[in-house]
C-alpha cells in the first residue's frame, strides 16, 4: 500500500475518532474506501495500526480537494459534524496550503457539497 492511500486511510480515521465516538457507518465507509482502491477489510485495520509512514501532502489543487471531500464525508457519516471534526477539517486545509481566512469557507462549502451527494469530480470542476 503506497503513502498517499495509508494516509488517507489514517486521515479518515483520525476525522472518525475526532467526536471521541466511532459510529458504525464511519467505520463502513473506511472499509468502502479501501475497498475502492483494492483493500482488503484487513489491510484497513492494519494501515490504521501503522504509525510509520512518510506524510503525503498532495500537490495539485485537484488532489487536495478530493482528499478534505474525503475527511468532511468520514465527518458527515454519522449525520453529524461537530465542532471538532470542522476544527480538524480547517487544520487539514491550512497543511495543504489553504489561506486561514479561507478556512471557514472552504469547509462549510465541501460540507455542504456532502451532505447533498455532489460528486466529487463535480466539487472539482466547481472550483476550476
Amino acid at each position: 500500500m503506497n503513502n498517499s492511500l495509508k494516509q488517507l486511510l489514517l486521515g479518515l480515521y483520525k476525522m472518525a475518532l475526532c467526536d471521541n465516538q466511532f459510529a458504525a457507518e464511519e467505520m463502513a465507509m473506511l472499509y468502502q474506501v479501501g475497498r475502492e482502491y483494492g483493500v482488503s477489510d484487513e489491510e484497513v485495520n492494519q494501515a490504521v495500526m501503522d504509525d510509520t509512514f512518510t506524510l503525503y501532502l498532495p500537490e495539485t489543487i485537484e488532489g487536495k480537494v478530493q482528499l478534505l471531500y474525503r475527511f468532511t464525508q468520514m465527518a458527515w457519516a454519522d449525520g453529524v459534524i461537530v465542532d471538532e471534526e470542522k476544527e480538524l477539517l480547517k487544520q487539514t486545509a491550512i497543511r495543504y496550503g489553504f489561506l486561514k481566512e479561507n478556512t471557514d469557507a472552504i469547509v462549510e462549502f465541501l460540507i455542504e457539497k456532502v451532505k447533498n451527494k455532489i460528486p466529487v469530480e463535480e466539487v472539482i470542476s466547481q472550483i476550476k
